[in-house]
């Protein structure tokens, strides 16, 4: 997923870390729309989860996609109830002792009262595909996160 010289892509890519060398891995229908500015949080070492982006339009997107690269690509997740509102440029982890994703933060076209800046935090929770709002923050940009030890953000 990104952008190209013309279009926004729909393609997947994996990095070898040891050798540098890049694979272009096989797409799928249930691959993620084309879309840029997707972001995606390891689950595992086989996994990674995609959430928001922005489409071809430039409008926020609210899909959650997984790739499973042991189990063959791309399978679109359905969570059931109250799930995050589109958005783009937020910041994601995994949180491997609780089992969860967590997305916070970010642009999006529904996030609150008459603003396009996120200031919310969820979690979906990766055995049951159930996302759970956590907290309201003062919406922001320009921020970053990442995975520390033992499952802290």
């Amino acid at each position: 997923m990104g952008v190209g010289r013309s279009s926004v892509l729909s393609d997947s890519w994996q990095l070898d870390v040891y050798t540098g060398v890049w694979k272009q891995l096989p797409s799928s229908d249930a691959a993620p729309v084309a879309s840029h500015f997707i972001l995606g949080s390891l689950s595992d070492g086989s996994r990674a989860i995609c959430f928001g982006g922005l489409n071809k339009d430039s409008a926020p997107l609210a899909h959650l996609s997984l790739f499973d690269a042991a189990g063959g690509g791309w399978s679109t997740l359905k969570p059931v109830g109250e799930r995050p509102p589109a958005r783009c440029g937020h910041v994601a982890a995994i949180d491997t002792n609780g089992g969860r994703m967590i997305i916070s933060l970010g642009v999006g076209s529904h996030c609150g009262d008459d603003t396009i800046v996120c200031g919310d935090t969820w979690a979906l929770h990766l055995a049951t595909s159930h996302w759970q709002r956590l907290h309201v923050l003062s919406p922001r940009l320009g921020f970053s996160a990442g995975a520390g030890v033992e499952g802290t953000v």
